[in-house]
C-alpha cells in the first residue's frame, strides 16, 4: 500500500535472525490479545507467514523500493549499513562534529 500511495517511497525491512525473533516473542509477557506468542508454533506459523509475505513484496515490487537490512550486521558494522541505508534513501551522508 506504501508504494502504491507513494510509487518512489523506500523500504528498509530490517531482518533478525528467525530464532532471535521467536524467543524475544515468546519470553514477552504479552496481553491474551496476542495468545499466539504464548506458543512457540504459533510463533513459527507466524513467522512463516512473515516470510512469504515478504517473499511477496520481493517479487512485486521494484529491486530499488526495497532495502534488506540484516539486524545483526547492522549491530557489528553499524556505521556501514547507515551509509547503505542513506545512499538507499537518495539522503547525503553528514558528519555531525
Amino acid at each position: 500500500m506504501i508504494h502504491a500511495a507513494f510509487p518512489n517511497a523506500r523500504i528498509i525491512h530490517i531482518q533478525r535472525h528467525p530464532l532471535d525473533t521467536a524467543l524475544s516473542i515468546y519470553f514477552q509477557i504479552f496481553s491474551n490479545t496476542h495468545s499466539y506468542a504464548n506458543d512457540l508454533e504459533h510463533i513459527a506459523r507466524y513467522f512463516a507467514q512473515y516470510q512469504r509475505l515478504m517473499q511477496h513484496w520481493h517479487n512485486v515490487l521494484p529491486k530499488a523500493a526495497l532495502l534488506d537490512v540484516p539486524y545483526e550486521q547492522l549491530v557489528e558494522a553499524p556505521e556501514s549499513w547507515i551509509r547503505k541505508m542513506v545512499k538507499f534513501l537518495d539522503l547525503q551522508w553528514m558528519r555531525v562534529p
